[in-house]
């Protein structure tokens, strides 16, 4: 029990050192017995997985799609305005994951302004502004919801005196739902917020 309990804690501690930015794998000197040839295998195959996952630009796990997605901005050789505004949702959508709201909308914003400067069709206004009422709703609650007490609010709001206090991230939220309803008044999507 307590050598399970070891080789365990060994893979654990192999893994947070495997996974931490900058951090080379411990090598574990192989023994005879099977439990160092099984902590030698765990310590390879983490290794080989770490760094398949921090190298990796797939928006589900890398942690390198930021990156990525800043340097794609930055090249302005092969920018088409239908390319910047997808790079820039892509970005802000990245940063919304992490709770860097007032970020997402500062990204967003540019890519809004570039649209109304760029192009006269406007053919991703409505997916902008869709984008900006969720961040500014994510920032509502963000805002609301993490403060202390702020759990009892977002979870059971029963009690008038247990309310949002501030409402500035809603009441942007409602503007740019509110101009998706005037833009496609038959799109039942931004009247039921589904």
């Amino acid at each position: 029990m307590v050598r399970r309990l070891t080789l365990s804690l060994v893979v654990v501690a192999v893994a947070v050192l495997a996974c931490s930015p900058g951090q080379a794998v411990p090598s574990t000197p192989v023994g005879d017995s099977d439990a160092e040839a099984m902590t030698d295998q765990a310590v390879g195959d983490l290794a080989y997985y770490c760094s398949a996952l921090t190298d990796s630009d797939n928006q589900y796990y890398g942690t390198d799609q930021r990156p990525s997605l800043v340097r794609k901005l930055d090249n302005p050789d092969y920018q088409t305005h239908d390319r910047y505004v997808e790079v820039r949702l892509s970005l802000a959508e990245d940063m919304l994951r992490f709770g860097e709201t007032r970020e997402a909308i500062e990204v967003l914003q540019g890519a809004l302004d570039a649209e109304e400067r760029d192009d006269p069709e406007r053919a991703h206004l409505a997916e902008l502004w869709d984008a900006m009422a969720v961040t500014y709703l994510k920032m509502g609650d963000l805002d609301n919801c993490l403060r202390p007490g702020g759990d009892l609010i977002c979870t059971l709001p029963l009690d008038r005196n247990y309310v949002h206090t501030n409402t500035n991230g809603s009441r942007k939220a409602i503007e740019y739902l509110l101009r998706l309803l005037e833009l496609s008044p038959d799109d039942v999507k931004y009247m039921c917020g589904c």
